[in-house]
């Protein structure tokens, strides 16, 4: 019969993780939007919308972006000099900085 009888490879199993974020975190994004929102009317909106698309991208396959160190990984964003600096664990991805380009590479570790 002409149909496949099965398969040999296996998908890995999707894992749905839940966003936490760090409260040094939130005060990096928030920080961020005041400062373009003062810049620019509706600027802070859309550098807010950008790192929100962003999650949504990590949480899509959180292993994908650059390693950091074991289980720590970064996501750049496209439009504004910003990275994401999370963690991936189980169950969640925890989100441990929205940093400037310009911040020293490391300074999320000493949070």
């Amino acid at each position: 019969m002409g149909g496949r009888q099965g398969s040999t490879t296996s998908a890995a199993p999707i894992v749905s993780r839940k966003l936490v974020i760090r409260k040094t975190a939130e005060r990096d994004l928030e920080d961020a939007i005041d400062y373009y929102e003062a810049n620019r009317v509706g600027l802070g909106d859309e550098f807010l919308e950008t790192v929100q698309r962003a999650f949504g991208v990590i949480l899509k396959n959180p292993i994908r972006y650059a390693e950091l160190e074991p289980e720590v990984r970064r996501y750049f964003l496209k439009r504004f000099p910003y990275s994401i600096v999370y963690a991936v664990e189980e169950r969640r991805v925890v989100v441990l900085g929205v940093l400037h380009g310009k911040r020293h590479p490391d300074s999320w570790r000493r949070r």
